[in-house]
């Protein structure tokens, strides 16, 4: 529904005929379209995460992981902001949606990173992070990457994106070396 007409113009009843449910079914589990559509955000940003997580099981380094990750991250956001064009830029345009979908993401998107980054320590390819600084660093990490993502979305070419996560990404591993 969200996709064809994005959230503005989407309706519960819409939703129940789509899902083939009746409209008490849909409210029995949803107050609102607004819940309906959060859990939607929920599970779209855990499948980009956990395709974006396979994406690191065959690199070695650090550097490949965290490249891998971030690129394939990256390219599953822009293709669900292709499918969801309306949706997509309703998000972008400031709506109370964009805060709970960059919220839930940076959750997520945080938990993967510190055990990429552990596993990096563990495995003594960098310098010991203790855990509190590890947290802060994480936090660093994934803020300054969203910003590198951010232009992905303001029009960006992808082949400077992909430099520019690149870049941050060696000068970080070289930087925990």
């Amino acid at each position: 529904m969200f996709r064809l007409h994005g959230y503005t113009k989407a309706s519960m009843d819409d939703i129940a005929r789509l899902a083939v449910k009746s409209r008490t079914t849909v409210y029995k589990y949803y107050n609102n379209k607004d819940q309906v559509l959060q859990d939607f955000i929920i599970l779209e940003i855990k499948t980009i995460i956990e395709t974006a997580t396979q994406a690191i099981v065959q690199s070695a380094s650090l550097e490949s992981k965290l490249i891998s990750y971030t690129s394939k991250k990256l390219e599953m956001i822009q293709q669900a902001f292709d499918i969801y064009a309306i949706l997509a830029n309703e998000i972008l345009e400031g709506s109370s949606h964009a805060a709970f979908f960059r919220t839930h993401l940076s959750k997520l998107e945080a938990i993967v990173m510190k055990a990429i980054f552990q596993y990096s320590i563990d495995q003594k390819e960098i310098t010991y992070i203790s855990p509190d600084q590890l947290d802060f660093f994480v936090s660093v990490i994934t803020l300054s990457l969203r910003g590198i993502e951010q232009d992905a979305f303001c029009g960006s070419p992808d082949k400077l994106l992909e430099q520019r996560l690149q870049w941050l990404i060696g000068i970080v591993v070289r930087g925990l070396k």
